[in-house]
């Protein structure tokens, strides 16, 4: 039964995470979708603060078996008010064509009347994903991450964007901060040589400071942008991956280091790389492809991160502090690629963002005609 749970538990998830980041995509306004995106970071943040807190008291012989009954209550709370949140306005328009319809759902999530300028200009891009939705009609999905057999310039484009979504989501798992975060005890505690109330204080006031860590993009992604917080946030990553290797390496002299380190991995990235990995992906693929694609990139990254925290705990217990080259070495490779790929996708639509990509390419592809 618990094999069972966990893995309905995982399938549920699953789709939770692919339809909120669609949702948001789909119906926020542009000029603060990465804010709207952002909120999913924060509440896993207070999430995860709020597990690891219950979790003391049923972290007992007799109480273990209740472990999951403080959840029951938030899933029916999100289940009843899931009843009342009206259908995506992209959906309404490419399963019911009803142009009506979707002009009042979208007017009531931009929260203005239903003549608004916004409104038509969202709707006629929603008209234009539609007929690119006919005109890209190909059998499946996974033609758009086949880097072979495609000629034609607009296709390659597509074809870009989406595998830099990909990279942008397993850039995030090779930073280790999930790794980390999964094992944060056995790192503070076998590695950087904490006692063991020592380990469970450092890793419970992490997941305290990752609240407010998470909030600094909520409101600053639209204005700062998602290329600095990915760049910035992934230079932090390798400084302190490489301080975390040389503070364990000179023992606990540098005992400080070594956990401030630590501590920085994880919080640098919920409030960098790791939110934006959570929405960018889904700013780069025309709408018509959106689902599709997310679900994709989401098994991608689903399977990654379990072979990257699967494989590193063991690794580490063999080789210790070496363990961290795991982390280092990919981060260093997917830096570059970032920072000199990715295109910046605040308070930009995705043609936009597509034709950024044909520029870089030196391709005369346009999207917005």
């Amino acid at each position: 039964m618990i094999f069972i749970g966990r893995f309905l538990w995982s399938l549920g998830n699953g789709i939770n995470a692919v339809n909120t980041t669609v949702w948001i995509v789909e119906c926020a306004p542009t000029e603060i979708r990465g804010a709207m995106g952002s909120m999913q970071e924060f509440s896993m943040a207070i999430g995860s603060l709020v597990v690891q807190s219950l979790g003391i008291p049923f972290s007992s012989e007799t109480l273990w078996p209740w472990i999951f009954v403080p959840d029951v209550p938030l899933v029916i709370l999100s289940i009843v008010l899931f009843l009342f949140v009206p259908d995506s306005p992209v959906s309404i328009l490419e399963r019911e064509q009803d142009i009506d319809k979707a002009r009042a759902v979208l007017a009531k999530y931009y929260g203005v009347p239903v003549d608004a300028p916004e409104i038509n200009r969202e709707l006629n891009l929603g008209r234009k994903r539609t007929e690119d939705k006919e005109r890209e009609d190909r059998p499946g999905i996974a033609w758009i991450f086949n880097p072979f057999g495609e000629k034609e310039d607009r296709v390659r484009v597509i074809q870009q964007a989406a595998w830099l979504g990909v990279v942008v989501k397993i850039a995030y798992v090779f930073t280790g901060a999930r790794a980390l975060r999964a094992y944060s005890t056995f790192f503070l505690y076998d590695m950087a040589h904490y006692t063991l109330e020592g380990a469970n204080l450092g890793s419970w006031i992490v997941a305290i400071l990752r609240i407010p860590c998470t909030m600094v993009p909520v409101f600053f992604v639209d204005r700062l942008g998602r290329r600095l917080l990915m760049n910035s946030s992934m230079v932090i990553t390798v400084v302190a991956l490489t301080a975390i290797i040389v503070g364990i390496l000179v023992g606990d002299s540098l005992q400080l280091l070594s956990a401030v380190s630590f501590g920085a991995v994880m919080l640098v990235n919920a409030g960098g790389l790791g939110f934006v990995s959570r929405f960018y992906a889904a700013e780069l693929v025309p709408r018509s492809l959106l689902i599709g694609t997310t679900s994709i990139l989401a098994g991608i990254e689903a399977v990654t991160k379990i072979a990257v925290e699967f494989a590193w705990f063991p690794v580490a217990n063999i080789i210790g502090v070496w363990s961290m080259l795991m982390f280092l070495v990919p981060s260093l490779v997917f830096l570059v690629v970032i920072w000199a790929m990715c295109p910046e996708t605040s308070n930009l639509i995705v043609f936009e963002v597509l034709e950024d990509i044909a520029r870089r390419k030196k391709l005369k592809v346009f999207f917005t005609n």
